[in-house]
């Protein structure tokens, strides 16, 4: 969807974006691992192999190399996973970080299929309020995991992404500082936050410096 590229989307057009992404690139450890594919991600939760499941994600979480953890769940967006799936997941794993971060995934992939790829003066009030309520369900998972992990990182980028969408989104700044705290060398923290100060989602580039 063309709205809704994240920081790893290939396809993003956005001059400022790329600009951020080389500057940022600099901090990343060299030779990163990959992440689990995803079809084996989506097969496994079609198959309701929630341990192996939960296993897969949880070494790429470990793996320290953010940018391949977050491409392990941003599969759990892609149209191959049911939301049926989804659900029994968070039913068989109600205490899991990763069962909650990637349903958190789903509704926002779900929210931006609701919004469609049109500009938002062209996009119908219906659809923003569909995609308002895709993506406030999205956030109220990704806050929830936040007390299920120690280093809940992927959950706080998945929130500072979530508040470019819904901007009455409290204590942003907060879990920004204190996010980047635990993890100074962040890239993906640092984008997500970046993404959200532009100009396009009511920041300002005073703001974004």
């Amino acid at each position: 969807l063309a709205d809704c590229a994240d920081p790893l989307s290939v396809g993003s057009r956005l001059p400022m974006r790329a600009a951020l992404f080389a500057a940022l690139l600099a901090l990343l450890p060299l030779a990163p691992a990959a992440a689990p594919a995803p079809e084996a991600l989506l097969e496994r939760l079609a198959a309701r192999d929630f341990a192996s499941l939960g296993a897969a994600l949880a070494g790429a979480r470990e793996s320290e190399h953010e940018l391949e953890a977050w491409r392990a769940f941003r599969a759990f967006s892609l149209p191959g996973a049911r939301t049926a799936d989804i659900e029994a997941w968070l039913e068989a794993a109600p205490e899991s970080y990763d069962a909650h971060l990637g349903a958190a995934m789903h509704y926002r992939g779900l929210g931006w299929y609701a919004r469609g790829t049109a500009y938002g003066h062209e996009t119908a009030p219906a659809r923003h309020a569909d995609a308002r309520a895709q993506f406030t369900i999205a956030l109220g998972l990704a806050q929830a995991s936040l007390e299920l992990d120690a280093r809940p990182f992927l959950s706080q980028a998945l929130i500072l992404d979530l508040a470019r969408h819904l901007p009455d989104t409290p204590g942003v700044d907060e879990l920004y500082a204190a996010a980047l705290a635990a993890r100074p060398r962040s890239v993906l923290l640092r984008a997500q936050r970046l993404d959200t100060l532009q100009p396009r989602w009511g920041g300002s580039l005073e703001e974004m410096g």
